[in-house]
């Protein structure tokens, strides 16, 4: 009897090590066609910006605060929305009006709930103001991003608007509040080459009704403490929008310049380098070669110390930032305190077309 051979064993061992030979061939045929990989790239685009951390953080406490959770959790919420918007104003440009609008928002919904629980109005009256910039603010590099001048004719004018009302004894106006308004006008106006306040204003239309007023942005009616209140936060956050338009061109120009300087130093190393110690000590072709090392210290030296002082001021502008926001919202705030609508079509109608 015959048996038969197998030798499909064989053939399965071979066939597997030519395929594995084929595969790291193509492996490595790939790697060195693959592009060179810039080390920490990859990670620095998946790393959210400050921006997108704010406005995360911020739509997430709103999210809760909208939903039927228990109202202690909303109320924490809105505490948190509240500073979140404002880092929304301060590190998302295009989004300043909504983090003024909504921080403000966040703050009005948190009185009412607060109250629960014996939160005082005031309370909330203290942390909004606190939160606003003011003579202890650093305002370095502010001046280049929002119209100073324009800012602080608007303070001026509503906290002239505040007083007379206050003097007609219309309900929330008080001379404090148009004390608060003319002191920011003040702080602003010294960021300005140019004073453009007036100090006293036509009032005839509040004169003839200091009770209840209309809207000119969307002809809504409330009280006229609430509409001057609103104006001058619209004021404020147009004088933010109009200063990002204007300085644009001025701000691309400024770093094309810092850009061009950076180039002509890294090209100056060895003339840089030779007032160094290594530059002057050396003779002849070592005095040569320490004339470049001493330039290239200098220059690497100074682009550290530039770097490191280009970090704090753009710190420091956000935290500006973030106050002059926090101003803006504080009077949104009143107005919502004193009677203002809160629904999105009332705040945002200005941006609708």
């Amino acid at each position: 009897m015959q048996t038969r051979q197998t030798r499909g064993s064989a053939c399965s061992a071979g066939g597997l090590l030519r395929l594995a030979a084929a595969v790291a061939g193509t492996a490595l045929a790939l790697s060195a066609c693959s592009p060179p990989r810039i080390d920490g790239r990859a990670e620095a685009e998946q790393e959210p910006s400050p921006c997108e951390n704010a406005l995360y953080a911020a739509l997430g406490h709103d999210a809760t605060a909208d939903s039927a959770a228990p109202a202690l959790l909303r109320y924490h919420a809105l505490r948190a929305a509240w500073g979140e918007w404002l880092d929304v104003a301060a590190n998302c440009p295009t989004r300043f009006d909504e983090g003024v609008l909504r921080a403000a928002k966040a703050a009005a919904r948190a009185v009412v709930l607060g109250g629960r629980w014996g939160v005082e109005p005031g309370d909330w009256d203290d942390t909004v103001e606190a939160a606003a910039m003011d003579a202890d603010t650093d305002l370095a590099g502010l001046s280049a991003r929002i119209d100073a001048a324009g800012a602080a004719l608007a303070e001026d004018r509503a906290g002239f608007a505040v007083e007379v009302l206050a003097a007609r004894g219309a309900a929330g106006a008080s001379l404090t509040l148009s004390d608060r308004h003319k002191a920011a006008a003040e702080l602003l106006a010294s960021l300005s080459d140019e004073d453009a306040r007036l100090k006293v204003y036509d009032v005839a239309a509040i004169l003839a009704s200091p009770d209840a007023a209309v809207d000119a942005a969307n002809g809504l009616r409330a009280s006229t403490l609430a509409v001057v209140e609103m104006d001058c936060a619209r004021s404020l956050v147009a004088a933010a929008g109009d200063a990002e338009a204007d300085g644009g061109a001025d701000a691309d120009a400024t770093d094309a310049d810092a850009d061009a300087d950076a180039v002509a130093s890294a090209d100056d190393g060895g003339t840089v380098g030779g007032t160094g110690d290594a530059g002057a000590t050396g003779n002849g072709a070592d005095g040569d070669a320490g004339t470049e090392v001493g330039g290239t210290d200098a220059v690497a030296g100074t682009g550290s110390a530039a770097d490191d002082a280009d970090g704090l001021a753009e710190a420091a502008r956000i935290a500006a930032l973030r106050g002059y926001a926090a101003l803006a919202a504080s009077h949104a705030y009143q107005a919502f305190r004193s009677g203002y609508p809160m629904f999105d079509e009332a705040l945002f109608a200005q941006d609708a077309g």
